[in-house]
């Protein structure tokens, strides 16, 4: 116990080593090299709670030989600096810097292929292609393996070249979902095909691909295509460049020619971009998928996964219906197998009617959902949500069959299915009202004495100065009515001194004799 003890502070001194303090000096030092920031809040609840992972993401980075920095700026100390990176929150985590790989000369390709390697697809040296003064949000899970992964992924060039098979397959194995541009200059055809389990033969030339003239060299970093002595940059890898760098936060984007790719990756028209996820891959189509970004964005996910707070934030954000399969992590009954085997069937076996609109997955526990639309779902049970209007869909019954999950997912397509929630101005105040009760009740829930404290101090104050105003304005009422009355009592005693006093004179008047009253 003791040297564990020991360990854990040593690991946490290095860990606080590792990360550096930023002041106001990091405005003039941060082009220099890649910086991964949090920027905190010391009365910040979540900030506490961010810096041991902190520490430990910046001896992580350390050890790999990552060139990612990693520090932490007091925000509201240098709120300046915190403004210059459009700081709304607390913990706000940002990579700033980037690059692409057309600035890279022989000796950066050649070093970042081997750190490519080393690392398994880790951080790349960027003192060479470091392009602009860019910034990206961190939005993901709190965690050293997903932070770290951020890292490592955003730090790197928009589009890593695959200059093997080896490395392909490699990729392809660490990755759940990976998009791949494969050079050439044609139109673009839908295509999908499932990945055998296992490949390891060298690829054979496959008949398709010899009647394709090959004209270009794989992306190469992005540049251009390269054609005798000119450079003739397609529109499609042009789009495929502009819409890795905005995506590079959420997935992988690489670039290899066609004799990479292995046998059972037919490509019959070229130039293609493809996304590998599902145990299968599919081919971009202009004409069916709209925009080149609009497709990518939508595809970033496998069709199926198990969905949280932050994943489902994210999944909001392609624009799609995200049906969920609310379970209870205790609960292993045949029921809750039963629906969450439904869902993953519609994933797979109808991707050609849903994955446009649709996005599947499970969630363990119902206190996010039950929270997100202010109520009650049954549990197991299914839900839609929309993120961009704040409605949500219930089925009208459990949904154990095939067919009635199919039915349901088409009528809230068609716009039959009763529509919940909503972000209009009465759902705005029961929200409002909805998070001011969790937010007491959670107080109270975790710390009786605490929520007396922070909500009966407030009470008996606001008590007392009602008690005090009310109590104040009696008194002025008394005192106004005594001070009536005396002034009545005054006026009477007035009138009965002045009627005494007319009854003495007339008395004395009737007491003198006639001689005295002709004399007056």
């Amino acid at each position: 116990m003791v040297g564990a003890g020991v360990l854990a502070l040593l690991f946490s001194q290095l860990g606080s080593a590792l990360v550096q303090d930023l002041d106001d000096s990091f405005k003039d030092t941060r082009m220099d090299d890649v910086w991964l920031v949090d920027f905190y809040a010391p009365w910040c609840g979540f900030c506490k709670k961010l810096e041991p992972v902190w520490l430990e993401v910046g001896a992580e980075l350390a050890r790999s030989g990552s060139p990612v920095r990693v520090g932490k700026m007091d925000a509201t100390a240098y709120s300046g600096m915190a403004s210059e990176f459009g700081v709304r929150g607390y913990p706000t985590i940002k990579l700033r810097g980037g690059g692409a790989v057309d600035d890279m000369s022989p000796e950066g390709e050649a070093s970042l292929m081997a750190w490519f390697l080393s690392v398994s697809l880790g951080a790349l040296l960027l003192s060479e292609m470091l392009k602009g003064d860019l910034a990206y949000n961190y939005k993901g899970a709190r965690t050293k393996d997903d932070i770290v992964e951020f890292a490592n992924r955003v730090a790197g060039p928009a589009v890593r070249p695959l200059p093997s098979l080896q490395m392909f397959q490699h990729v392809l194995k660490r990755h759940a979902v990976l998009f791949l541009y494969v050079g050439g200059e044609s139109t673009l055809r839908v295509s999908a095909h499932p990945i055998p389990e296992q490949e390891s033969r060298a690829p054979e030339p496959h008949p398709s691909h010899n009647s394709i003239k090959r004209t270009d060299r794989s992306l190469e970093g992005g540049a251009g295509e390269s054609v005798g002595d000119s450079t003739h940059p397609s529109v499609l890898q042009e789009k495929y460049l502009e819409a890795a760098s905005e995506l590079i936060v959420y997935s992988y984007f690489f670039s290899a020619s066609e004799d990479v790719l292995p046998e059972w990756v037919s490509v019959p028209e070229l130039p293609s971009v493809l996304v590998f996820k599902d145990g299968s891959f599919f081919t971009f189509d202009e004409f069916e998928d709209g925009s080149l970004s609009s497709w990518l964005n939508r595809e970033r996910f496998p069709s199926y996964q198990q969905i949280d707070g932050f994943t489902l934030y994210e999944l909001g954000e392609t624009g799609k219906l995200v049906a969920i399969a609310v379970l209870d992590e205790k609960d292993q009954s045949e029921q809750s197998s039963r629906l969450k085997e439904l869902l993953q069937r519609v994933a797979s076996e109808q991707r050609e009617h849903f994955s446009r609109t649709f996005q599947f997955g499970h969630m363990e526990g119902s206190d996010y959902i039950n929270s997100l639309i202010m109520g009650e779902v049954s549990v197991p049970g299914l839900i839609v949500i929309n993120s961009s209007s704040d409605q949500y869909f219930l089925p009208p019954e459990p949904l154990m069959d095939l067919e009635l999950m199919q039915s349901f997912l088409r009528s809230v397509l068609e716009g039959t299915a009763p529509v919940y929630g909503g972000d209009g101005i009465f759902q705005r105040i029961r929200r409002v009202l909805y998070d001011a009760r969790s937010t007491i009740m959670s107080v109270f829930r975790s710390s009786p004495l605490l929520g007396c404290f922070l909500f009966g101090l407030p009470l008996g104050v606001i008590s007392l100065m009602c008690y005090g105003i009310c109590t104040a304005e009696s008194e002025e009422e008394s005192e106004m009515v005594n001070r009536e009355e005396e002034e009545e009592e005054e006026e009477e005693e007035e009138e009965r001194r002045l009627l005494e006093n007319d009854t003495r004179a007339e008395e004395e008047l009737q007491q003198k004799g006639p001689s005295e009253k002709k004399s007056d």
